[in-house]
């Protein structure tokens, strides 16, 4: 950049050098007292290492306090399991016994469930029309054969299976 005379024939000087000279001991003191403003003494050290022990002492006691409480849940978990397998094994003991007791009977597929079914198949006809006359316009009479099903309750298909 070119200096430019003013109206007075003094040269100005450019803008950008200006502003730097002009923040140029605020950037030399905030160097300078960098280092002071974050510079730590014995004594905040020696403060900020007790605090940091004393919270890893603090953590060590919680973390001891809940394996103390997970090693008890693990204990009362595998007594109640010893006493639900004990139970299990009288309750299976107790279901054995009657069956045991009709061992005597024959036993065959349909013991308890006999093979026997029985299959229905009908209709309810509640119509608004008479079938009796009923009749499709434009076609040949069909004697009955293309008819809506009679009024009432009938019976279709039935089976039986035995």
């Amino acid at each position: 950049m070119s200096r430019f005379p003013n109206r007075h024939g003094i040269k100005a000087q450019p803008m950008r050098l200006a502003v730097a000279r002009a923040l140029a001991p605020f950037a030399f003191l905030s160097l300078a007292l960098t280092p002071a403003a974050f510079a730590a003494t014995d004594d905040d050290l020696r403060e900020l290492r007790d605090q940091l022990r004393l919270l890893k002492e603090q953590y060590e006691k919680r973390i001891g306090a809940l394996e103390e409480r997970l090693q008890a849940a693990e204990r009362t978990a595998t007594q109640a399991s010893a006493e639900a397998s004990k139970a299990a094994a009288q309750a299976s003991t107790a279901v054995t016994a009657p069956v045991q007791q009709a061992a005597g009977r024959p036993a065959g597929e349909g013991a308890m469930n006999p093979a026997i079914s029985l299959t229905l198949n009908g209709t309810l006809g509640n119509l608004s029309r008479d079938p009796s006359s009923y009749v499709i316009r434009g076609f040949v009479p069909t004697g009955g054969e293309v008819a809506p099903p009679a009024r009432g309750i009938s019976l279709g298909e039935s089976e039986l299976s035995i």
